[in-house]
C-alpha cells in the first residue's frame, strides 16, 4: 500500500518508518529542495508531492501544510489524517479555538474577547485583584498587577483578537481522541500534564458525571464539518465536577504518538487505514502505561556508525529515525535530533519509562542521549479503572 507524509519537521517521521516496516511503500514530501542523507532504504522523498498524492491510499499530515496539498487531496479523493485547512488556523489562533468551543456549548473559563488592543483601557482602569490571562495567537500573560495590563496596552500587537481569561485551579490533564472523519474512535485516553499519576477513584468520579461528554465529544460536530481525521487533545481543568478548557490541539504530537501507537493492540496500518476509512469506531489498546524517550547521539559527526542490537524482538518496540537502510544493516545518518525513539509499557509510569530505558539500552550505538523531559506518558484511562476493579 502507498502512503504519503507531508511534514515539514519530521515529528511523525517514525511512523512512516514504522508503515514501511510493515510492508507499505511511504513516500515523504518536506516542501523543500533539501536532500536528506537519512531514510535511503527505508522511505522516498519525493521532491514534488503530485503523483505521490494520485497514488497514495492515505495522506498524513503533521502540521500546517500548503493549500495545495489540500487541494490536490479534495481533487484525486485521498483523505487527509492530522491535519485541515481549519485545525490549522485554529491550532494557531486562541480566537478561533475559543469561538468554536463557545458555539458547541464547550464549559471554558471566565472569557471575554476584545476586538484590539486599543480597546483595553477600559480593562485598566476596572483592573481588579483576580489575575487576568491574556492570551493571543498562542501565547499567553498572566497580569498580576495593574501597571502590567498597562503595560500589556503599550506592548501587545496591534490588530490581534485579544482574549481575556480568569485562569482555573485545579487538575490539569490530557484528554485525547482519534476522529475518523464521523464518529470518536473509543476509547479516550489521558495524558497527564505533568506524568502524574491520577488515582484510578477519581477518574472513575469524574467520568460518572459526564464530563467527557462535555469537553471533548461536543467537539465531534465541529471535526464532522471540516472532514478532519486523526488525533484531538482538550485540556481540561478539574475542579470537583466542575471541568472547564484551556486549550485544544488538532494533530499529531511528538513523542507521545509513539506512545500509543505502543500501546495499540493491531499494526499501525490497520489503525491508520481505518482512520482514513471513516471506519474506526473502536480500537484495542492495552491497559498499562505508555511512555516513549527519543534516542540521539553527542557524537558530533556520526554518519555511517552502524547501529547494532535491533532484532526481531525489540524491533517492535522502536521507530527509527536518522537512520538509513544498508545491505549490511543500519546506519546513522545526520539530519535529525533524534536517532531512534524506543516506547514501552507499564504497570505505572516509572515502569514503563524504565521499560523504554532498558529497551533502548540493548540498541548499540556510541554515547546515547536520551531525552526524558518530553510529555510522552499516555495513560489508558478507563480501560486501566476497569482492570482495577473499579468497573
Amino acid at each position: 500500500m502507498d502512503v504519503l507524509l507531508v511534514t515539514r519537521d519530521f515529528r511523525s517521521y517514525g511512523i512512516a518508518t514504522r508503515l514501511a516496516s510493515e510492508g507499505n511503500k511511504v513516500k515523504v514530501f518536506t516542501g523543500k529542495t533539501t536532500s536528506y542523507a537519512f531514510g535511503e532504504g527505508l522511505v522516498e522523498f519525493v521532491p514534488h508531492p503530485l503523483d505521490a498524492i494520485k497514488e497514495c491510499k492515505f495522506i498524513i499530515v503533521d502540521g500546517p501544510a500548503d493549500k495545495v496539498i489540500y487541494e490536490w487531496a479534495k481533487k484525486y479523493n485521498k483523505p487527509i489524517i492530522g491535519s485541515s485547512p481549519m485545525t490549522d488556523m485554529m491550532n494557531a489562533d486562541v480566537y478561533r479555538e475559543i469561538q468554536i468551543a463557545q458555539k458547541l456549548g464547550v464549559p471554558l473559563p471566565p472569557t471575554e474577547v476584545i476586538d484590539d488592543v486599543s480597546l483595553m483601557y477600559e480593562k485598566i482602569v476596572e483592573w481588579n485583584p483576580v489575575r487576568t490571562i491574556i492570551r493571543y495567537d498562542r501565547e499567553s500573560i498572566t497580569i498580576d498587577h495593574q501597571q502590567w495590563m498597562a503595560w500589556a496596552m503599550t506592548n501587545l500587537p496591534f490588530g490581534k483578537r485579544l482574549v481575556l481569561q480568569t485562569p482555573e485551579f485545579g487538575e490539569a490533564i490530557d484528554v485525547v481522541g482519534w476522529f475518523d472523519g464521523l464518529h470518536w474512535a473509543e476509547p479516550f485516553i489521558l495524558k497527564s500534564v505533568n506524568d502524574g499519576n491520577l488515582r484510578a477513584s477519581l477518574l472513575l468520579a469524574l467520568y460518572d458525571r459526564g464530563w467527557l461528554d462535555r469537553t471533548i465529544k461536543p467537539w465531534a460536530r465541529f471535526l464532522r464539518s471540516i472532514d478532519y481525521k486523526g488525533p484531538f487533545r482538550v485540556r481540561l481543568c478539574l475542579f470537583k465536577d466542575q471541568p472547564t478548557l484551556l486549550s485544544t490541539h488538532a494533530g499529531i504530537e511528538f513523542p507521545s504518538v509513539y506512545a500509543f501507537l505502543e500501546g495499540l493492540k493491531e499494526s499501525a496500518t490497520d489503525f491508520f487505514s481505518k482512520i482514513a476509512l471513516g471506519v474506526c469506531e473502536k480500537y484495542e489498546i492495552t491497559t498499562d502505561y505508555m511512555g516513549a524517550v527519543p534516542v540521539g547521539t553527542t557524537v558530533k559527526y556520526p554518519d555511517g556508525i552502524p547501529i547494532l542490537g535491533i532484532d526481531e524482538g525489540n524491533s517492535k518496540h522502536i521507530f527509527l529515525g536518522s537512520v538509513s537502510q544498508r545491505e549490511s544493516g543500519l546506519i546513522i545518518k545526520s539530519g535529525l535530533p533524534w536517532i531512534y525513539i524506543t516506547a514501552a509499557r507499564g504497570r505505572d509510569i516509572s515502569e514503563s519509562f524504565g521499560r523504554a530505558y532498558f529497551t533502548g539500552s540493548a540498541v548499540k550505538i556510541p554515547e546515547p542521549s536520551f531525552t526524558r523531559g518530553l510529555p510522552g506518558v499516555y495513560s489508558p484511562w478507563i480501560s486501566r479503572v476497569k482492570s482495577l476493579g473499579y468497573l
